[in-house]
């Protein structure tokens, strides 16, 4: 594969993918990368052979540059993943949208203070009646369902394993009997 080839290759699978600015940067590393690997005297076939794939690296570029975008609050649809979306500014637009009613204040300064203090996604707060209804879903909701289900586990455990030690003991037959002979000669 030639230098230009590689590098048609890897525009074309990057445009539409990421901004125009990343794709000019990227592109123009990979140029520089080229140019100075062969004027220190390397073949340039050699040097294509190294890169590899255009389609790869540009998968990893398009990956880095998701993940960069979804630590920044932005996300992308299915059906347009060329458009990025920034979900904490769409929540503060919704928020400005909605008329809350008596309470409007309090509430809206109590989400603010949750928004401003949390970068999680998939946490929120809503409104229900007389107070705040705090939902979980994500790694943090996963993270609790199982501390929940360990904990049950533990317990239910101890639970028939000081069961067992009771009805398997010497002592419990002992006083079981003499219970028994007890109630008989009371009753």
């Amino acid at each position: 594969m030639e230098r230009q080839e590689f590098l048609q290759g890897l525009e074309d699978a990057l445009t539409g993918e990421i901004s125009a600015r990343q794709l000019q940067s990227n592109l123009q590393y990979y140029r520089d990368y080229i140019s100075e690997e062969i004027s220190r005297g390397r073949p340039e076939r050699e040097v294509m052979e190294e890169l590899g794939d255009p389609r790869l690296i540009a998968r990893s570029i398009v990956d880095a540059a998701v993940a960069e975008e979804e630590s920044q609050g932005y996300y992308r649809t299915e059906s347009d993943p060329s458009a990025r979306y920034n979900y904490r500014e769409a929540a503060e637009e919704q928020e400005r949208r909605t008329d809350y009613g008596s309470g409007a204040a309090e509430y809206r300064e109590s989400a603010a203070e949750y928004r401003d203090g949390s970068d999680e996604r998939y946490a929120y707060r809503e409104e229900t009646g007389s107070g705040h209804r705090f939902m979980l879903s994500g790694w943090k909701a996963t993270l609790a369902i199982a501390a929940v289900i360990i904990l049950l586990v533990g317990v239910i455990s101890a639970v028939f394993h000081l069961a067992f030690r009771i009805l398997f003991s010497p002592v419990f037959w002992v006083l079981l009997i003499v219970f028994m002979i007890w109630r008989a000669w009371k009753g």
